[in-house]
């Protein structure tokens, strides 16, 4: 079977779409969500939520980031599906790097 232009163009096109559709839900089911959450513990201290990038399998992580904006400890994200708030010591060390 033949595929015209025409048809590959309608199915990059579409696929295009759903991708770009499908990317505001992943977001917030992987707890990537902007929304900076307040840690009443300690004054002037954000739990932002974010990823890990110091290996293959991107944790989710909440970094908590002092007034500087410095990131002073990082802890597992429990929202986030594949590492359910759990890091490898490469990803709670990585407020040295």
């Amino acid at each position: 079977m033949a595929i015209s232009r025409r048809t590959f163009i309608q199915a990059g096109s579409a696929a295009a779409g759903a991708t770009v559709l499908g990317v505001g839900p992943a977001t917030q089911w992987f707890g990537l969500t902007p929304d900076v959450v307040h840690n009443p513990g300690t004054e002037g201290v954000k739990v932002v939520p974010s990823f890990c990038e110091l290996c293959f399998w991107k944790c989710g992580i909440l970094a908590h980031v002092n007034g500087e904006g410095r990131v002073t400890k990082i802890e597992g994200n429990p929202a986030h599906p594949l590492s359910q708030g759990k890091l490898c010591p490469r990803g709670t060390g990585g407020t040295g790097l």
